[in-house]
């Protein structure tokens, strides 16, 4: 049996752990109590649907921001189309970016050269975990100075965070040093894809010039991409505050804070299910029961953003079946 098929079943068996998590949960709450609740909500939840945009505005911007290709400027639509096809695919696959990326790439190349757009997806990439680690410290701090921490999460919680935070500035200063002609050395030391690297060579160390260069050379577009990464990750929080408000829910704004990080972490923990199906609606109803509310509001408002999720998918996919940019 080949990797890849142990990979399609390994992914179809999480995928179905999660759905069969999601229905006991679902139970639990009451089907009919689900029910009442999207019967409420009716055409309202168009509302939720678009909002979305925002983000994928906001992140679209921030990665537009990145290209300089000669002459070349890409046209904002394509970054915004490939952009949501490559988030759908991020969603619906357990690898993720390392499945929607490669298709941006790809996409991009229809404007580029394949070199500027690998580049400008890798920082674009890197620029969004910087803005996901600016949430997560937020986070921190107002939940140092807002929730009843048992002692051993006042460690763990601001301990974690640094150890993230750490991580990702380590990551840009390999970026910026060359991350991949260290990497393209080290697999070449191990006899690894040895003739095939020798060949690219040139173009990986093009590549790293092209990732170092923005480090070193565009302070402030480094600062502005970032701050809008982490506009676009905030936007995830005010999308939460509105379906609280949709449904007349007694949801304080700093729990929706709370609830769009708790969606981070659980995302980089259980990456191997597909969507985090049945994970996040339990992780959102545990965390209302910790701050003393019904855990099922979380449960329904995790419901309600994945409908948006799949929805968006649909979106995503149809991008890639009928846009098909000119190659320029």
């Amino acid at each position: 049996m080949n990797t890849k098929k142990i990979h399609k079943e390994l992914s179809l068996f999480f995928f179905l752990v999660g759905l069969v998590l999601l229905g006991f949960l679902v139970h639990r709450v009451g089907v009919g109590q689900v029910m009442d609740v999207f019967t409420s909500l009716g055409f309202k939840i168009g509302y939720v649907f678009i909002f979305p945009v925002t983000w994928y505005l906001v992140q679209s911007v921030a990665w537009w921001w990145l290209f300089d290709d000669g002459d070349v400027r890409v046209p904002f639509l394509h970054v915004f189309l490939a952009k949501i096809s490559g988030e759908a695919v991020n969603t619906v696959t357990p690898v993720s970016f390392l499945g929607g990326d490669p298709l941006r790439i790809y996409l991009l190349q229809k404007r580029v050269s394949r070199t500027n757009a690998t580049a400008s997806v890798v920082i674009d990439r890197t620029m969004y975990m910087l803005g996901v680690c600016m949430l997560l410290l937020v986070t921190l701090i107002a939940a140092w100075f807002y929730l009843p921490l048992p002692g051993a999460w006042q460690i763990l919680f601001p301990v974690f965070t640094v150890l993230l935070f750490a991580a990702f500035v380590l990551l840009v200063i390999f970026e910026k040093n060359g991350m991949f002609s260290m990497l393209s050395r080290v697999l070449q030391r191990t006899g690894i894809q040895r003739d095939r690297l020798a060949e690219l060579s040139d173009k990986i160390e093009n590549l790293d010039r092209q990732i170092g260069s923005f480090y070193k050379e565009n302070k402030t577009l480094f600062f502005g991409v970032m701050l809008l990464q982490f506009v676009g990750r905030f936007l995830g929080v005010v999308e939460i505050y509105l379906i609280v408000s949709l449904l007349n829910l007694p949801v304080p704004f700093i729990h929706c804070l709370f609830m769009a990080s708790l969606t981070i972490l659980i995302n980089m923990a259980f990456v191997f299910i597909p969507g985090s199906m049945g994970v996040m609606e339990g992780g959102y109803g545990a965390l209302l029961y910790l701050l003393k509310l019904d855990p099922a509001y979380g449960i329904v408002i995790q419901l309600i953003r994945r409908i948006r999720s799949f929805f968006w998918i649909g979106v995503g996919l149809i991008v890639i079946l009928i846009y098909r940019p000119h190659k320029v």
